[in-house]
């Protein structure tokens, strides 16, 4: 199969070839009719022979070296026409220099060759660029309608053999697509190349291409006429190509877009364009984070790679969501030893197995399977290793789990927390970075009431030394987290329904996990000790919403192919989650999207006996101690009855 294909392109390339040959000899005596008739006195035969034969073999030679003939012709784009020009800029040099030296040799006059060989080459190479210009543009356009002609051909009389029969070839799906740029116009020449589609109009918002036409295809309106235009023209699907739309205004359009159609997909952002990339090659379909309309953080990876490179990195909770995409990023900076650390050995074992596959021997890499709690393994490990920067991502995070359990809460966020803490402070490490969450805000669940607890104990610590320094990030729900909404809601349409969201008006606010990650790596490169860092992350979502484009997404319809049930709140769950206390105002700091809390904590004499009460009632097993040991410590947790 291989050698077939093989020889076709050497034939291909061939007749090429010979192409360009005959366009040269036909140029060539072109010219030296014309030249002899304007200016040149010279036997017309052998002026024809020289004109030819140079420039057969020179345009060969030239076009050749810049690998003119290795582009496929029907997909010829402005880059491979900037590379012919350039080769005949470069034949035109060097034919100017070929004639001027034969013709003086001839004449015996130098001023004569030099002026008959530029004005023959300057002919010749024009009329030949002409020429092989035409030649290619043809062959794209006969390509092209052959291609239509037999497509239509094949759908009216052909088809494929199935299970059940003889099926006929499907119709071309009817493509709207929303942009009339550049990207738009290179998106309908590749589909006009696609048996599967058929470009049907385009959509955008400047007046002045409305109207107006894009290869044939019609620019019928604003992005206001979406819905009507779809109906208006029978659309199958829709392709977004605004790549340098910015995020909040491109959520809005494809929410409006996937209420409309059903096939929606889009082009990556401008940074990930390829300029000679096919665009049909990066199209994906439209996924939850375009209709969430996030937009993405952007930190100085300069500063992260001069705190993490060299340095001794311990992350807790490895195997997790966030302590895995934490482990892949740090990974990426060359850390002098990077130690995971997690209970559950099934995520870090892919965790180790991913790191190992992609950096080798490259990456200093201990896995460590031993619980935050135990103090004394705790010791062993700063002890052996050096430990630097901590990441501290283990807790347990699930908030009905932790209102039927707040003791194992306890055991396992507050006392795990402290005992690392206290462990980086008596072996002196740099920094320690902890991930917190808006439910430590106002808590009225006891995982919120922990994590708040644990922000307290950073700050306590802080307090207590400067040869470390602490800090916590707080932040939202991440997308595709484990036992995240998200995945609860494809579970729920994959097995047909009902989806079940707790209340009509909750809200929640998203991010993705490397945005989140992004924001911990960033906040250990400003921590000074002390901070809870903020990430500012747009618009809060109403969890139905998310649902209902879920349901979307899945080419379904919601409440209709599938339904949408409210099961209530759950315990200790709240309508709304906040990012900030009252009393706490915000700083900024050199990235836009990154904020620092004016904490409230008190660092005095009672955290201790706060804390040492916490464990007491925690391993007392008695759940209702243990809440109002909580409720004593975080006098902002006000749980639910």
């Amino acid at each position: 199969m291989k050698n077939v294909q093989k020889i076709k392109f050497v034939k291909r390339r061939m007749l090429l070839i010979l192409y360009d040959s005959l366009v040269a000899v036909i140029s060539g005596l072109i010219t030296a009719i014309m030249a002899e008739w304007i200016y040149v006195d010279i036997d017309r035969t052998y002026l024809f022979l020289t004109i030819a034969g140079v420039s057969v073999v020179e345009q060969f030679v030239c076009l050749f070296s810049v690998r003119i003939y290795r582009a496929i012709v029907r997909f010829l784009d402005s880059y491979q026409n900037f590379r012919l020009v350039m080769a005949f800029l470069l034949l035109f040099v060097v034919e100017g220099a070929t004639f001027s030296l034969i013709y003086s040799i001839w004449s015996g006059s130098p001023s004569y060759g030099f002026k008959a060989g530029m004005l023959i080459a300057c002919m010749q190479v024009s009329i030949s660029f002409v020429g092989v210009i035409i030649g290619r543009f043809t062959y794209q356009f006969l390509f092209s309608k052959h291609f239509q002609v037999r497509y239509l051909h094949n759908s009216a009389h052909h088809g494929k053999m199935t299970a059940s029969g003889w099926q006929p070839a499907e119709k071309p799906k009817r493509v709207m697509v929303i942009g009339a740029g550049w990207t738009g116009k290179r998106v309908i020449s590749d589909l006009k190349r696609e048996e599967r589609y058929q470009p049907v109009c385009l959509l955008d918002d400047d007046a002045d291409k409305q109207g107006r036409e894009i290869e044939d295809v019609p620019v019928v309106g604003g992005l206001d006429k979406i819905p009507e235009m779809v109906k208006e023209h029978e659309i199958d699907a829709i392709i977004f190509a605004i790549p340098t739309m910015e995020s909040s205004a491109k959520k809005k359009v494809i929410n409006q877009c996937v209420k409309v159609c059903k096939e929606v997909s889009v082009l990556p952002n401008l940074a990930d364009l390829v300029y000679r990339a096919d665009m049909m090659s990066l199209l994906r379909k439209v996924n939850i984070d375009d209709l969430l309309g996030r937009e993405v953080i952007k930190f100085d990876v300069r500063s992260v790679s001069e705190f993490i490179n060299g340095k001794v990195v311990l992350i807790t909770g490895a195997g997790g969501s966030i302590g895995t995409e934490l482990s892949r990023q740090i990974a990426s900076y060359a850390p002098k030893k990077l130690i995971l650390l997690d209970v559950y050995e099934n995520g870090i074992f892919e965790v180790d197995r991913e790191l190992k596959a992609t950096y080798g021997q490259k990456l200093n890499l201990s896995t460590e399977i031993m619980s935050i709690t135990d103090a004394g393994a705790m010791d062993k490990l700063f002890r052996e290793n050096g430990i630097e920067l901590i990441f501290h991502a283990a807790a347990h995070k699930h908030v009905p789990l932790m209102e039927h359990n707040p003791e194992e809460s306890v055991k396992n966020n507050v006392v795990g927390t402290y005992i690392l803490a206290s462990t980086a402070m008596k072996y002196k490490a740099r920094k320690m970075v902890m991930i917190s969450t808006d439910k430590a805000v106002n808590p009225t669940n006891v995982m919120g009431a922990t994590k708040r607890f644990c922000e307290k104990t950073v700050n306590h610590f802080n307090a207590l030394t400067e040869d470390t320094q602490y800090c916590a990030v707080r932040f939202g729900n991440v997308l595709g987290s484990n036992g995240s909404v998200i995945h609860i809601f494809n579970k729920q349409i994959a097995a047909g329904g009902p989806v079940t969201v707790t209340h009509p008006d909750i809200i929640r606010y998203f991010m993705t996990i490397p945005e989140a990650v992004s924001l911990v790596l960033q906040a250990g490169t400003y921590a000074a000790g002390g901070e809870v860092f903020i990430l500012d992350i747009g618009e809060p979502v109403r969890i139905v919403n998310l649902a209902e484009n879920l349901i979307r997404l899945a080419g379904l319809e919601p409440y209709k192919d599938i339904d949408i049930v409210f099961s209530g709140l759950r315990p200790g769950e709240k309508l709304f989650e906040e990012l900030l206390m009252n009393e706490e105002g915000i700083k900024k700091t050199d990235n836009r999207k990154i904020f620092i809390g004016n904490q409230s904590y008190e660092n005095d004499e009672n955290f201790r006996t706060q804390y040492k009460e916490l464990v007491a009632a925690a391993e007392s097993n008695d759940r209702q101690k243990t809440i109002e040991a909580l409720k004593k410590a975080v006098p902002t947790y006000k749980p639910k009855e």
